[in-house]
C-alpha cells in the first residue's frame, strides 16, 4: 500500500482516487489519513462506543470513504475566521499555523498528524480561528453532511447522537441560570447520567407521550442545535425516521450492560460525551451566554 501511494508523488491525488475502485480507494485514503484520522476517533468515538473493536474499526473505515484531498500551496487560508464551518481537516503533509483574535494570544502550529475544524462542524457554526499554511500541504477534509452521513451509518454513533440531543433538550428545558462553566459541567453530566440511567431501565425519556425518545433527539438535532439543515436531511429520510420512531423505543447499544458500567457518575458521564458535544453544538457546552442564554435559545428556534 505505502509503495502504490509513494509512486504517485506529484500526480493529482484527487483525480486518481476517484478513478480506481471504491474498496481501493478507501484503504488507500485510510492508509494516508491513518495518523490524525485515527487520533480523531479515538480521542471523541472511542469513550463512547461500547460494541466492540470492530465497530470502531467500521467507523473509521466508513470516515475514511467519505474523505476528500485537498492540496494547498503556502501563505493560504484553509479556514477563515468568521466564516462558516462547513468541513474539518486531517493533516497528512505540511505544516500551518492556527491563530484566532479572541481566543489565542499567539498562533499554535499543526503538522502531519494534526486535525482541525472540528469544533461546531454538526451545528454549521461560526469559526473562531483562522488557519494557514506555513508550508504546502496534503489534507483530507470531511464535510459536515459526509460526517453526518458515517454517523447514521452506524448504531453506537446514533446512539450517542441522541444521548447528545436529549441532554440538550433537558437542560435547556430546566432553564438553567447563567453560571461558570465548572457549574455548566455538572450540569451536563447530571443531564447525560440521567438519560443513561433512563435507557438502562429501558424506559427511555420522552417528551410527551405521543413521541419516542429517537423522535425527540432527531427533533432535538434538526431544530435546537441546527444538527441537520434541509440540504442534509430530505424528506425521504424524514419520513423513514419517523417510522422507525413509531416503535415506541430508542435505539439500545448492543452493549448496554458495559456502558452501564462505565457511566456511572455525572463526571465519567460528561468525560465520554465531551468531545462529542462540542462537535454536536454549534457553540461551547460550557459556554453559557453561547448556548443557554435566551437569546442563544430564541436564536436557535428561529433558525438564526
Amino acid at each position: 500500500m505505502t509503495s502504490l501511494w509513494s509512486s504517485h508523488a506529484g500526480v493529482s491525488y484527487d483525480e486518481l482516487l476517484e478513478e480506481i475502485p471504491r474498496p481501493i480507494r478507501a484503504a488507500c485514503v485510510l492508509h494516508a489519513s491513518k495518523e490524525p484520522l485515527d487520533w480523531f476517533v479515538m480521542k471523541v468515538f472511542t469513550p463512547i462506543c461500547w460494541n466492540g473493536k470492530s465497530a470502531i474499526e467500521a467507523f473509521t473505515l466508513s470516515l475514511a470513504e467519505q474523505l476528500r484531498f485537498e492540496g494547498y500551496p503556502r501563505d493560504e487560508n484553509v479556514v477563515a475566521e468568521g466564516s462558516i464551518v462547513r468541513a474539518m481537516y486531517f493533516v497528512t503533509k505540511g505544516h500551518l499555523n492556527m491563530q484566532s483574535n479572541s481566543l489565542l494570544d499567539r498562533p499554535v502550529g499543526l503538522g502531519a498528524g494534526s486535525y482541525f475544524g472540528e469544533r461546531g462542524l454538526l451545528g454549521f457554526s461560526i469559526s473562531a480561528y483562522t488557519v494557514r499554511t506555513v508550508r504546502a500541504c496534503d489534507l483530507f477534509s470531511l464535510s459536515s453532511e459526509a460526517f453526518i452521513k458515517v454517523l447514521k451509518q452506524h448504531e453506537f454513533s446514533r446512539f450517542a447522537l441522541d444521548i447528545c440531543s436529549r441532554s440538550y433538550k433537558q437542560i435547556k428545558e430546566k432553564h438553567v441560570v447563567a453560571c461558570s462553566e465548572h457549574e455548566m459541567e455538572e450540569h451536563w453530566g447530571a443531564a447525560l447520567l440521567l438519560i443513561v440511567q433512563e435507557i438502562c431501565r429501558h424506559q427511555p425519556v420522552t417528551a410527551s407521550g405521543e413521541e419516542s425518545a429517537e423522535q425527540v433527539g432527531e427533533e432535538s438535532i434538526k431544530t435546537d442545535c441546527k444538527l441537520v439543515s434541509e440540504t442534509v436531511v430530505s424528506k425521504r429520510e424524514s419520513s423513514a425516521e419517523q417510522e422507525e420512531s413509531s416503535t415506541g423505543n430508542a435505539e439500545l447499544p448492543a452493549h448496554l450492560e458495559a456502558m452501564a458500567k462505565a457511566l456511572t457518575t455525572p463526571e465519567n458521564c460528561f468525560q465520554a460525551f465531551a468531545p462529542l458535544l462540542h462537535i454536536f453544538l454549534a457553540t461551547d457546552p460550557l459556554n453559557w451566554n453561547a448556548t443557554f442564554s435566551i437569546t442563544s435559545v430564541t436564536q436557535d428556534s428561529n433558525g438564526g
